[in-house]
């Protein structure tokens, strides 16, 4: 996920990834993430400990389990926004193909060996706005995984235009 600058790009930022019976979610989120490293660790932790037990029998199933446990976290122990600020990118995947879903993204990428392009239009229900929503967001689902990875951007990112893999590489902090 691609996060904005500052003096702690990464504070607020969690992720788990889940596998059993060839169904996988993988999912990474950022929350409280402008509050003190201090402040922000705590809401990481409770993040960690609600999906510790995510599971399913297919990928919607996995992609419910994981917002039905998000849903139920008591917004008061969510960070000075109550979880309004919350940013997520959730990718589920079986035998039958992959399922995206979120909120708080301003742009979703496909990756491809010579570059990197928008998966969705800017008006997608994909980018919806900031926040644990109040009920579980529909996902979008392809038949077929995409030629290469997905790659998210929170709302507020940096830079939402990705031209190549070496430059998006470089925004997500790594070293080409």
């Amino acid at each position: 996920m691609l996060c904005g600058a500052g003096r702690y790009p990464f504070n607020g930022l969690f992720e788990r990834r889940w596998s059993q019976g060839g169904v996988r979610l993988d999912l990474v989120g950022r929350v409280a993430a402008s509050s003190p490293p201090e402040v922000t660790w705590p809401v990481v932790i409770r993040f960690h400990q609600a999906l510790a037990d995510v599971g399913g029998a297919d990928r919607l199933s996995a992609l419910r389990s994981a917002w039905d446990r998000i849903l139920t976290l008591p917004r008061a122990a969510l960070g000075p926004a109550q979880g309004e600020d919350l940013a997520l990118f959730l990718v589920a995947s079986d035998s039958a193909g992959i399922s995206v879903a979120g909120v708080g993204l301003e742009m979703v990428w496909q990756w491809s060996a010579e570059r990197v392009r928008p998966l969705v239009g800017p008006e997608h229900p994909l980018l919806a706005p900031a926040g644990v929503p109040r009920l579980p967001p529909g996902a979008l689902t392809l038949d077929a995984a995409p030629e290469g990875p997905l790659i998210a951007a929170a709302r507020g990112a940096r830079s939402t235009t990705a031209v190549t893999p070496k430059e998006t590489l470089a925004r997500c902090g790594l070293a080409p």
